[in-house]
């Protein structure tokens, strides 16, 4: 295979984001493509360990990144009742000076990862996706659902769930069906003595009310049966 100089990642999420900066720091030109219209995010908060720590030091966004999270260290396994049931530590694989593990929003990390996109000079289009690909020789070749064409080295699939990628590659036989079970996530309204003296430190080692952060709410996974 030739070198890879110009790539295309369809889809606009946190894969797609991460993709298109690993690439255009190595000077690689890309091309991001994403179905919806406008950049718009779905979901609540997530929690992200030491390893996805480290990788957005590689990645060169580890500051925007740590100022859009909330930081810590340990995560702690309590009953309803505010007793202590075990302390997990966390490894601050990104280096010393850098937290064990982070709290963030989809939508603050989306926002961090499209803006550094941006800055990259990725070529970014929305309301746009792929309609056909073919491989020809050491290149691809695209046609877009716009009726535009372009020709590849590289096309990294990267949209989702839903994804038209998998179909065009693998047959409809290799789209998503339900398995009869799904996890739901609600916020319930806590106990402040469950939480109370709770204290975790930020990157810059300053002091959090972890009670006063979320508003005084837990949030809880519930698996239907």
């Amino acid at each position: 295979m030739n070198a890879v100089k110009k790539v295309l990642i369809v889809g606009g999420g946190i894969g797609g984001l991460c993709a298109a900066i690993a690439l255009r720091r190595q000077d690689i030109e890309v091309d991001l493509v994403e179905l919806k219209t406008q950049w718009t995010v779905y979901g609540v908060g997530i929690i992200q360990q030491s390893n996805v720590v480290r990788e957005m030091a590689k990645l060169g966004v580890l500051d925007a990144y740590l100022d859009a999270a909330y930081a810590f260290e340990d995560v702690t396994i309590n009953t309803t009742a505010g007793e202590q049931l075990a302390r997990i530590s966390g490894q601050r694989l990104a280096g010393s000076e850098y937290p064990a593990n982070v709290g963030i929003s989809r939508l603050a990390l989306h926002q961090v990862l499209s803006e550094t996109v941006a800055a990259l000079g990725v070529s970014v289009r929305l309301g746009l996706s792929v309609e056909s690909l073919e491989q020809v020789g050491e290149g691809v070749d695209v046609l877009f659902t716009d009726t535009r064409r372009g020709r590849y080295d590289l096309v990294v699939g990267a949209d989702g769930l839903y994804s038209t990628m998998r179909g065009l590659l693998f047959g409809e036989q290799q789209l998503q069906r339900f398995m009869a079970r799904r996890y739901e996530r609600c916020k319930l309204i806590s106990d402040s003595s469950v939480l109370a003296g709770d204290k975790e430190m930020a990157h810059d080692n300053s002091s959090f009310d972890r009670i006063g952060l979320v508003r005084r709410t837990l949030e809880v996974t519930a698996e239907p049966i």
